[in-house]
């Protein structure tokens, strides 16, 4: 990690009717002093956002085309990206773009239809975003200025060039289809450069540029631009600023920007009219969004500028959130929360998280130096996380949990890779991460397969465990001798949220042991099954170890001890029960996510004679809805049908992974718990590494597969994790290469980028 200051400027709101003067001089020289580079600068647009205020943006301004397509749709994501850096990995070598040139001059990407659109120098490539391998690039009419961010609307993608001009191309083919004509330069201080945010609206891009050099811009124009012909709508031109870095919003008829004199304009989107104008008294040089009624942009000095818009769209109220010395950063708004870049007075890096309610800084988030980008935020579950760059080397990328007291590195670039870094991260739907730095090479941090795995049963019991589970107040305990007994236990678990641990019958692993010492610590342990699977010497051995509240349920056999765990726990199961096979584990297992979430409790059949009276009454006796019988005909025969009164929905294929898939996609399609995401695949010719799974999948809120590196060992990969690939990403192997081989596991993730 990296050793930082914590900002010491007080944080303040200010409630004005306008904008301020020049109280804040000195704190914006020294960030033009520091200035050694441009920014990238992203906004936010939700459609929708401005139902209470009797205001709605335009549906065109969402960007909602693509999966990416401009520097101004939403940066809020429920996609399952990357938490940690042991859970982030490249998707693909970093493509690099810069070439042999000494200087990059790349853009920011933008992702549609599965492919990332990017511009170096004179050049714009077309990469297949999953396989990181080039589809198609062509030459543009100029270069870039030093970054650009372009835009993908109406099958076209657009690139802001030197001497702001724009140059369109079909996506397709990226054959041109239209292209402006130069803005005259400035006869004193020279050419435009157009590094705005484009963005788009009602069939329109909306650009600005600036004249300018690197403390000061001089001039500058704002314009419309037809998408279809590159015909211009509308352009106003500003004698005294350009517009640097910054981006605008429409909503309704009206478009929304700030210059580089903080000026905020009021644009009547159709024919450019200026309907108002509004003083936020320091240099915008960040991209308008709106939200709920108002408009948020930061100035140069480090203040959060939250305007109101009155329902004639007139300005009202403006509040002012000092929360850093300087930024550029473009503030993302999710969970109730404000998150903005910026740098406090000796450029040390700061994410302020501002709530949104009370425009208080709630969270001052230290980084290695200036977050000039906008934050990417992601919510997974009841977690929030947010992604954001720093300019200073290595220029990695990092996360910050919502709630948590520091970021940590989600990526550290190395060797060449190591550049300062301005871009923002974006990321598709599948969670892989995307973005630049200044070494000229594009990143993809694909959220990463973990192995868990022991140097046995027991030692890849407790990884699976202690990666689900920092403690647990109750545990469940197995033998991991046989599979009978823990067949049922996974739904036991599920009742407590508890995980499954498997024991030796004589002992208690050393692995395991220091499971339940120094991580579980739990008060209750409920051993499944009888003494000749765990042995009253390992029983004694657990009250030892825990000091734990200790009860068994057992019963004379298999089909008795399942039994036995039901009625113990009877007033607890949903009106959802399962049959499974008792001499066999592989579809028992790929049901146990389900019967974990669900709550539903497992019973045992016998292949040849269906269900024991006593099982056969209980489940009758039970008042279930329905009955799920798991596996084809060969292990839970058609007599268990006549056996039950409930209603029989069979879920059994050819084989066990025929069935596994079959399980598994029905258990996603009928559970408002379970998704793809976090998947757990196990070997399906063995049982010891998916018994602490199931629970563990369930834990997750996720689902377990079998395979095998065959044909038809890969069925469940094919027809569940590769089908759903785009909602995977995250992923887990139960056990060692002897079981699951790096060469299986190598293709399952391929299957995943595909």
């Amino acid at each position: 990690m990296f050793s930082v200051k914590t900002p010491t400027s007080q944080k303040k709101v200010a409630s004005k009717c306008a904008g301020r003067g020049s109280s804040h001089t000195s704190k914006q020289l020294r960030f033009l002093m520091s200035l050694l580079a441009v920014t990238l600068c992203i906004g936010l647009t939700p459609i929708g956002a401005f139902a209470q205020s009797g205001l709605t943006l335009s549906p065109g301004s969402s960007g909602s085309t693509g999966d990416w397509p401009s520097y101004t749709g939403y940066r809020n994501t429920t996609a399952p990206t990357a938490v940690s850096e042991e859970r982030a990995e490249l998707a693909w070598s970093p493509y690099d773009m810069k070439g042999t040139a000494a200087w990059a001059m790349v853009s920011e990407p933008i992702i549609a239809n599965d492919y990332i659109y990017i511009a170096s120098d004179s050049t714009l490539f077309k990469i297949n975003r999953k396989s990181g391998t080039l589809a198609l690039q062509t030459s543009l009419a100029a270069s870039i200025d030093y970054t650009c961010r372009p835009l993908y609307a109406n099958g076209n993608v657009v690139v802001p060039l030197s001497g702001g001009r724009l140059q369109a191309f079909n996506a397709s083919e990226l054959t041109e289809v239209w292209i402006t004509a130069a803005i005259p330069d400035d006869p004193t201080y020279g050419a435009h450069q157009a590094m705005t945010t484009l963005t788009y609206a009602d069939g329109y891009v909306q650009m600005g540029t600036a004249v300018a050099d690197w403390t000061t811009s001089y001039s500058g124009i704002f314009q419309s631009v037809n998408i279809e012909t590159g015909g211009i709508r509308w352009r106003y031109t500003n004698d005294s600023a350009g517009f640097y870095w910054s981006g605008g919003v429409q909503v309704d008829d009206n478009y929304y920007v700030a210059d580089d004199d903080g000026t905020l304009f009021s644009f009547d989107a159709v024919d450019g009219d200026v309907n108002d104008t509004f003083s936020l008294g320091a240099s915008v040089r960040s991209s308008i969004m709106a939200d709920a009624g108002a408009l948020y942009a930061t100035t140069t000095e480090g203040d959060l500028c939250v305007i109101a818009l009155n329902a004639d769209a007139s300005f009202g109220k403006l509040d002012i959130v000092d929360f850093a010395a300087s930024s550029t950063s473009t503030p993302t708004i999710c969970a109730g929360n404000i998150f903005v870049g910026g740098a406090d007075a000796e450029y040390n890096g700061i994410l302020a998280v501002i709530d949104i309610t009370s425009l208080e800084v709630t969270k001052t988030v230290v980084a290695p130096a200036e977050v000039k980008s906008a934050p990417v935020v992601s919510t997974q579950g009841d977690e929030t996380y947010i992604y954001f760059t720093y300019n200073s080397l290595p220029g990695g990328l990092m996360v910050y949990r919502l709630g948590d007291e520091a970021a940590t590195d989600l990526f550290v670039p190395e060797g060449d890779l190591a550049n300062y870094c301005m871009a923002s991260p974006i990321v598709a739907a599948d969670g892989i991460l995307y973005y630049t730095n200044d070494s000229g090479n594009l990143f993809a941090l694909s959220p990463a397969w973990e192995r868990l795995a022991g140097a046995d049963r027991y030692g890849t019991a407790a990884a699976i465990v202690e990666n689900g589970w920092s403690n647990s107040e109750t545990v469940i305990v197995a033998t991991g001798a046989n599979f009978p007994d823990a067949l049922a236990a996974s739904a036991l678990a599920g009742l407590y949220d508890a995980p499954v641990v498997l024991v030796a019958t004589t002992a208690v692993p050393a692995d395991i042991a220091s499971l339940l010492t120094d991580t579980l610590t739990p008060d209750d342990i409920i051993i499944v099954g009888g003494t000749s699977a765990v042995s009253e010497a390992t029983e004694a051995q657990l009250a030892t170890l825990t000091g734990a509240s200790i009860q068994r349920y057992d019963g004379d056999d298999r089909y008795a001890t399942a039994l036995n765990i039901y009625a113990e726990e009877h007033e607890k199961w949903s009106t959802t029960a399962i049959v499974v096979a008792a001499n066999g584990y592989a579809d028992a297992l790929s049901i146990a996510p389900y019967a974990f979430s669900e709550g539903a409790p497992i019973f045992l059949a016998d292949p040849q004679n269906g269900l024991s009276d006593e099982t056969a009454s209980a489940i009758n006796a039970g008042g279930f809805a329905r009955v799920i019988l798991v596996g084809g005909e060969a292990v839970v025969p058609t007599i268990v049908e006549e056996q039950l009164a409930a209603q029989t929905l069979r879920k059994g294929g050819a084989d066990r992974y025929e069935t596994s898939a079959l399980v598994a996609n029905w258990a996603v399609a009928n559970s408002d718990i379970l998704d793809y995401n976090n998947v757990s695949v196990a070997v399906g010719t063995n049982f010891p590494d998916a018994l602490a799974g199931g629970a563990f999948a369930g834990h997750r809120h996720s689902i377990l597969v079998l395979a095998d590196d065959n044909a038809v060992g890969k069925t469940a990969i094919d027809d569940v994790i590769k089908a759903n690939a785009s909602t995977i990403g995250h992923g887990y192997f139960l056990g060692g290469t002897n079981v699951i081989s790096a060469a299986l596991a190598d293709w399952i993730v391929q299957q995943t980028r595909l």
